[in-house]
């Protein structure tokens, strides 16, 4: 049975395969250690940056990040990577799908908002009920 590897099991060994820790990594990609860890561990989906530039440090393709293609064999260094990875399509596709979760995230937040008014208009009423309360 093939074993299912996720976008993360991918960039951990692709990290690997360029003997680089997480502490490297993220000294090059200026992010945290730490969140080198939690994308690697799937709990935190990395950026387009990110892919961006972890694409170019570790000499690999969006395909074998993504989508887990041509891991089996070493993929040649390139002279100029960062110019061939992404074609114009596949980053505006990128660019939506990103564009649509931070939407989502508006859109709850909104949800959110409206639901804290409410709680703090129930609040207010109750502090002015206690305030006459006191008089």
């Amino acid at each position: 049975m093939q074993e299912i590897m996720t976008i993360g099991g991918r960039i951990a060994r692709l990290r690997k395969r360029q003997k680089l820790t997480q502490k490297e990594l993220a000294e090059q990609t200026g992010v945290s250690r730490s969140l080198i860890g939690q994308i690697e561990a799937n709990n935190v989906k990395p950026t387009l940056a990110f892919l961006k530039q972890f694409i170019r440090i570790c000499h690999t393709s969006y395909e074998a990040v993504i989508e887990g293609t041509g891991m089996e064999t070493e993929l040649p260094q390139l002279k100029e990577p960062e110019a061939i990875y992404f074609t114009p399509q596949r980053e505006l596709e990128m660019l939506k799908e990103m564009l649509g979760a931070k939407q989502q995230t508006i859109d709850a937040l909104r949800g959110e908002n409206e639901s804290l008014k409410k709680v703090i208009e129930v609040l207010e009423k109750e502090i002015q009920q206690l305030k006459s309360r006191l008089k």
